[in-house]
């Protein structure tokens, strides 16, 4: 919940390639944010619960390299349709726990059963509200 503009986020984090958990909830957070912490291939938590800026892109860029991710809170994020497909799709295969609450406008039956069969035998905590 810090204060920080976007640019300094981004700023920060491009500074950061070791980072193991990180949480941003209540921040604004730009498709550079997101690649920035996509850099961070160690990461095992990621809290963005309530960040504003999270776009399809963004997300991809975490998804495509956060590849050790267990923990992901998506919660409140007004995820668009595109967002939720590229998550349904493309989620670690390391992910136990995700949290997707406050989705359900554009959460789809079709985006949780392809996230099912994608990680459901090692997830062991979906908050789909």
């Amino acid at each position: 919940m810090c204060e920080l503009r976007h640019s300094r986020i981004e700023q920060l984090l491009a500074a950061c390639r070791s980072l193991q958990k990180l949480s941003l909830e209540r921040c604004d957070v730009t498709d550079r944010a997101c690649a920035a912490i996509g850099a961070n291939r160690g990461l095992t938590a990621l809290n963005l619960a309530l960040a504003t800026g999270l776009t399809d892109v963004g997300l991809g860029s975490i998804l495509a390299s956060c590849t050790r991710l267990s923990e992901l809170n998506l919660g409140w994020t007004d995820l668009s349709g595109a967002a939720l497909s590229k998550l349904a799709a493309t989620a670690p295969l390391s992910l136990t726990k995700l949290n997707l609450t406050g989705c359900k406008d554009e959460l789809t039956d079709a985006h949780v059963q392809q996230l099912l069969r994608r990680i459901g035998s090692r997830l062991r905590v979906l908050d789909p509200q």
